[in-house]
């Protein structure tokens, strides 16, 4: 039996596709205490074409519907200090679940469209494809606090995702952690989803993760996987993340090596 768990796709992955985090900034009211910020959340996550649409995720929608086979998503980066979390409810979507933190620090928005299914589903991976025409990516921003424009100006606003801006991007990401020791920084309330409560996508979900996991048992290289889950119509995104937790040096065009077929079989007698 393997002694590592089961791939942790529906934990942050899938809960991140589900519902996918909006920056949504509030000010504290001075009159407000202050949390304390003892959690260091450095953190990137993935969503759904269609649940970034619904929560309002990214950085904006891509003109035309572009050329050949394609995949939008968007990707969430946060680096902050943070209070504990607090459950919040939208009056206008029940079924979403979200939770408020107070905090300092950045949130990086990412609007990917892929053109090539190998492309990792990483800001760095994503800036290297669009670098190399292989994706369109568009980026935004968010400093906590606003208040204090000398922080924010550390970190490039929005603008297209290449190489080139990603290293100015990390660059500016470095200089607002090194400032998250600053007693003079007042937070922000932020607020992130928990989870969005579908019972129909989550049996799909536990569907795909299982037709996945299988595929890896058969020895079928990622290509022939995603293949097969489109005729399906399965979606090829989780199939893709399931690939990843269990093999973390994925090759696309190759089969799974042994010992990662030896632990998806594990998984599969398990379940």
């Amino acid at each position: 039996m393997s002694s590592r768990p089961p791939p942790r796709v529906g934990d942050r992955a899938l809960r991140a596709s589900e519902a996918p985090a909006t920056c949504t900034i509030m000010a504290l009211a001075a009159a407000e205490p202050t949390p304390a910020l003892k959690n260091l959340r450095v953190q990137q996550a993935y969503f759904s074409a269609e649940a970034a649409e619904v929560f309002s995720v990214g950085a904006g929608a891509f003109e035309g519907r572009g050329e050949g086979e394609q995949q939008e998503f968007a990707l969430l980066y946060e680096a902050l200090l943070e209070s504990e979390a607090t459950p919040r409810e939208s009056p206008d979507r029940p079924e979403a679940k979200w939770e408020a933190v107070s905090a300092i620090g950045v949130v990086l928005e990412v609007s990917v469209r892929s053109h090539d299914p190998g492309v990792k589903l990483d800001v760095f991976s994503v800036a290297a494809a669009a670098q190399l025409g292989l994706a369109e990516a568009h980026f935004k921003t968010t400093v906590l606090p606003s208040s204090v424009p000398a922080l924010a100006d550390v970190v490039p606003r929005a603008g297209d995702l290449d190489l080139e801006s990603y290293a100015r991007l990390m660059d500016g990401i470095a200089a607002v952690k090194d400032a998250l020791g600053n007693p003079n920084l007042i937070p922000e309330v932020y607020l992130r989803p928990a989870r969005l409560e579908d019972p129909q996508g989550d049996l799909e979900r536990g569907r795909t993760l299982a037709f996945a996991v299988r595929q890896v048992a058969e020895h079928n290289p990622l290509q022939t996987a995603l293949e097969s889950a489109r005729e399906k119509s399965l979606d090829p995104t989780v199939v893709e993340l399931v690939y990843r937790a269990l093999w973390p040096d994925l090759r696309v065009d190759l089969a799974p090596p042994e010992e990662v077929v030896a632990e998806a079989k594990s998984w599969l007698a398990e379940v």
